[in-house]
């Protein structure tokens, strides 16, 4: 299954709905959206400069490498936590 409808998946049941503000994503075209049903905005990865958050939860593993490597190059030492 795709991020998408892991990330629908996982906002639908609850999980992390209020805990959770954002959605990061270098699609530029969803930049500045929300995530139906839940309303977390959708920002690009240049934002965690500025919100530097202690954990990023990633959605689909085959991503936790490029993500790890934007983290490294925004200067975070935010810890991944995957979702499987």
């Amino acid at each position: 299954m795709g991020g998408r409808f892991q990330r629908s998946h996982f906002f639908k049941y609850g999980w992390g709905r209020n805990q959770i503000e954002y959605v990061i994503d270098i699609n530029t075209r969803k930049h500045g959206k929300f995530i139906p049903g839940t309303g977390q905005k959708i920002v690009p990865p240049e934002f965690l400069r500025e919100y530097r958050p202690d954990v990023a939860i990633v959605m689909n593993p085959i991503y936790k490498n490029e993500i790890q490597q934007t983290l490294d190059q925004l200067g975070l030492s935010t810890q991944l936590m995957l979702v499987l």
